[in-house]
This record gives C-alpha cells, structure tokens and sequence, in this order.
C-alpha cells in the first residue's frame, strides 16, 4: 500500500524539471567550485605568508572597530569569528 507521502515524492521525482535536494545541493557545490576555479584563474594562487599577513590585517582592522569590545572572543583572547 502507498501512503501519501509516498505518493508526493514519487510525483516530484517524476514531474518534468523537478530536482531532488541531493541534486540541487549537488548543483549548487559544482557552481560553486567553478566560481572558485574561475577566481583562481583570475587572481592566481596565495602564499602563506600572504594570506597570514592579510589574516593578520584583518583582524587588527576589526579589533579596532567601536562595537569589538562587546565582541565575543575565544579562549586566547582573539576575536571569535
């Protein structure tokens, strides 16, 4: 015997141009690495170093925001994000 709600995913599975959830997230994460790959492409790869040192910009940028003190932190101290 089919119950109702079995009924329904099998109408969805079946009606023209329907998706599933798996294929959407699926969908969404391949466009996802192609907007990745694509600003790879564009600016190329970081260092490291680069990174730590813009890592290290920022987080100075934000401690000295106003609002930062109301900021929650984590255990060392640091800003959480």
């Amino acid at each position: 015997m089919v119950n109702s709600s079995q009924a329904r995913r099998r109408a969805t599975a079946t009606r023209p141009g329907a998706m599933s959830a798996p294929q959407r997230d699926a969908r969404d994460l391949a466009a996802s690495i192609d907007e990745a790959a694509a600003d790879l492409a564009r600016n190329g790869p970081v260092s490291p170093d680069d990174l730590r040192r813009m890592l290290a910009d920022l987080e100075l940028e934000w401690a000295d925001e106003p609002d930062s003190r109301s900021a929650p932190t984590t255990r060392t101290g640091r800003p959480a994000r």
